[in-house]
């Protein structure tokens, strides 16, 4: 994972590299092309359900903090349950096999694959082989959370443990502006102004944003491109990635 991370920080297009490199690493482990795409969106979605849970969270607190906007706390706590509720209802037994037969055409294959990594996840969190993919995905972003608080910190500025994670997790629903080297410098441009929303000065928002870049996402690519380099080294010699393939749940 942290090859892919490296991938995601260095090449922009929203983080398409990061995706493409753990697809690769996936199918080197042995997965057939649409189980690896079945289980590459199911980490994802895995981790950006455990942000989705965090974001809505906060949101239901911030209500009671008057430095947070409704605008900013409102749709949080309408979409998330909106969204937990449609995958709830496409993975149930009685209609999920329904859902991800792929045959009918590429809109229909899409959906499958989709609906088919929504199940995977539902599968996960009553798995105790799957569940501490969710703890480890909380550890990143409480992990994120603090690095970006301490930052602020550093300039003096405290906005609050709940308004920061309402300007954090608003600020990152962003899309990735394509330049290269800053993959997601269109997260941190909205993080920087969603701070200015709960009252941190834009100069020390944008500090603050920088020191947190560094820290928590340039720091980490040295390593991660370590990791790819080896990881792909060891696939052309043949060895293999890992002892064998993850449980399938």
């Amino acid at each position: 994972m942290t090859a892919s991370f490296a991938m995601t920080q260095l090449i922009a297009a929203g983080g398409a590299a990061g995706l493409a490199f753990t697809y690769w690493a996936l199918r080197s482990i042995g997965f057939a092309t649409r189980t690896a795409l079945v289980r590459l969106i199911a980490l994802n979605t895995s981790v950006y359900m455990v942000f989705a849970m965090i974001s809505w969270l906060a949101a239901g607190l911030a209500l009671l903090d008057p430095d947070v906007p409704l605008g900013a706390s409102v749709p949080w706590l309408v979409a998330v349950p909106l969204i937990f509720l449609a995958a709830r209802w496409f993975t149930a037994d009685v209609r999920v096999g329904r859902w991800t037969d792929p045959d009918g055409g590429r809109i229909r294959d899409a959906l499958a694959v989709g609906v088919g990594a929504a199940a995977w996840v539902r599968r996960a969190i009553g798995s105790d082989e799957g569940r501490p993919l969710f703890g480890w995905a909380l550890v990143y972003w409480l992990g994120d959370l603090i690095s970006l608080g301490a930052a602020l910190l550093a300039f003096r500025e405290n906005p609050g443990p709940i308004a920061l994670t309402v300007a954090y997790t608003t600020g990152y629903l962003a899309q990735s502006v394509p330049i290269p080297l800053i993959a997601t410098g269109g997260v941190d441009a909205a993080t920087t102004f969603t701070l200015t929303m709960v009252g941190v000065p834009l100069e020390a928002a944008l500090l603050g944003v920088v020191t947190h870049r560094i820290f928590a996402f340039w720091l980490p690519i040295g390593p991660g491109l370590w990791s790819a380099v080896s990881l792909t080294r060891r696939a052309r010699r043949g060895e293999g990635l890992i002892g064998s393939p993850a449980p399938s749940l």
